[in-house]
């Protein structure tokens, strides 16, 4: 109990020095706020929760429906009060010293600095992301829990997705890249896109730079069917199944989730229970699946979704929810 008090009191103090340092009095206080800030790392670690909650909280969207009004209307009052505590985002400088002095977490991207040009494989671990090198100066990245083979001969690039979501960066040169996932093959020559494979079977590519060819040869015997192709253009998205491709579809030119290579993810407008269902795939520790009447909240903001202990109490304490540790390992997230 006397540790949660402290806590408590740290917290409080961390939010009085944020919002102070935000203030019209902040250059008068900064040399006593920057001792407060040296002479104890566990003040470090207050202030840098403060900002990191303000960061989530500036931009959440909460849907009230009509027979909610009064009790979320304590929420309002929780997220004015976090925006009161800051003004702004935490400052560069501060993300620099949490850098050095932290290093890399269990989580976060790792590089590695040549590929084979052998055959080999490339794995990601849960919750890792991995950005490799090849041999022939094309880069690839690894989302969480995925598989990429490799094959690089005098004549050809062939790299075949077999599990999770890969990003490739093609370095230009006169052998083609191409680009396998179940029967799909996408081809392209210097350019940037993304291959996944859903649980359900179904693969998809989406295009960020450049053009591919994707080719998705289909079981059906009616000869119209028996390969489909399309040639991408930057901002599209096409999705295969046993059956052939879907038409193209463009998307924004920075969709949400497009940005999936760093822990630190923006969305707009995210379900709770969808927001939970991708952080569940970066952790062990897994989040269960809220009740409707959580899972339908919305939230739009920057969250990092490789931590979900830290990412369900962000957001319990932004929408004035509960977290409970359950005796198998997993967390929930319920009303107050």
């Amino acid at each position: 109990m006397m540790r949660d008090n402290l806590a408590d009191l740290l917290r409080e103090e961390a939010a009085a020095w944020f919002a102070a340092m935000r203030g019209p009095a902040a250059q008068e206080r900064k040399a006593e706020f920057e001792t407060w800030l040296a002479s104890d790392p566990a003040h470090r670690s207050a202030y840098a929760r403060i900002a990191e909650i303000y960061s989530m909280g500036k931009s959440l969207r909460i849907e009230i429906k009509p027979n909610a009004e009064k009790k979320r209307s304590r929420v309002s009052l929780k997220a004015t009060v976090i925006a009161c505590v800051g003004l702004m985002l935490i400052s560069a400088s501060w993300l620099a010293w949490k850098t050095i002095s932290e290093g890399p977490g269990p989580q976060t991207e790792r590089s590695v600095a040549e590929g084979m040009a052998q055959p080999g494989a490339f794995r990601s671990a849960i919750g890792e992301i991995q950005r490799i090198k090849l041999a022939d100066g094309s880069l690839l990245t690894l989302d969480t829990d995925s598989v990429v083979s490799t094959e690089f001969t005098s004549s050809a690039r062939s790299l075949r997705l077999v599990r999770g979501k890969a990003r490739f960066e093609v370095a230009h040169e006169a052998r083609p890249f191409s680009v396998t996932a179940g029967t799909m093959i996408v081809t392209a020559h210097g350019t940037v896109f993304d291959v996944s494979i859903t649980p359900g079977g179904h693969y998809n590519v989406h295009l960020l730079r450049g053009s591919v060819d994707v080719r998705q040869p289909s079981g059906k015997s009616d000869r119209a069917h028996m390969v489909s192709q399309e040639i991408l253009s930057p901002g599209q998205t096409v999705e295969a199944d046993a059956s052939g491709l879907r038409r193209p579809r463009s998307v924004s030119s920075s969709p949400p989730g497009d940005d999936w290579p760093s822990a630190l993810r923006k969305f707009n407008g995210i379900k709770l229970g969808a927001l939970v269902e991708e952080a569940n795939r970066y952790s062990r520790t897994k989040i269960r699946t809220p009740a409707p009447n959580v899972a339908d909240l919305s939230a739009s903001g920057t969250f990092r979704i490789n931590d979900t202990q830290r990412l369900a109490e962000n957001l319990a304490i932004l929408l004035d929810l509960r977290v409970r540790n359950e005796a198998d390992g997993t967390i929930s997230i319920i009303s107050q």
